[in-house]
């Protein structure tokens, strides 16, 4: 499926708009308080720099995100072939680790790739997990 022309210049211009808001942050960080440095205490001044930086981290997020949905927009698409479909599956038994120690973010594309489902019966203390792999 490609990319609808408008869906790629809606990616880029949201990535632009990032940038642009990351610039004025860190503008306004660097700047400081301006005249009205002198109404401000030490405790108040932690917590405009503060909301600045979250700001910051959030905006950066998203930028990542935008950036990988302009990517896979861009990638060109292929076939897969069977014995590509089964590679996640194969890979995934071979994996020797405790996934609580991945990434929260990368947990959740594996438990969405493999339709994850967990059903906890507590009359019967009962846990079953039902993953699809097509």
């Amino acid at each position: 499926m490609a990319a609808l022309p408008g869906e790629r210049a809606a990616l880029e211009r949201a990535i632009s708009a990032i940038g642009q808001s990351r610039a004025r942050l860190i503008r306004t960080l660097a700047e400081g308080f301006g005249d009205d440095a002198h109404d401000l205490d030490p405790d108040q001044e932690k917590q405009f720099r503060d909301a600045i930086r979250r700001e910051q981290v959030t905006l950066g997020a998203e930028h990542k995100q935008r950036a990988e949905q302009l990517a896979h927009l861009q990638a060109p698409k292929r076939a897969a072939r069977p014995a590509d479909s089964a590679a996640p599956l194969q890979a995934l038994l071979l994996v020797d680790g405790d996934l609580a120690l991945v990434p929260e973010e990368i947990q959740r594309r594996l438990y969405n790739a493999f339709e994850l489902e967990i059903r906890y019966s507590r009359p019967r203390e009962e846990l079953t997990l039902r993953v699809t792999s097509t």
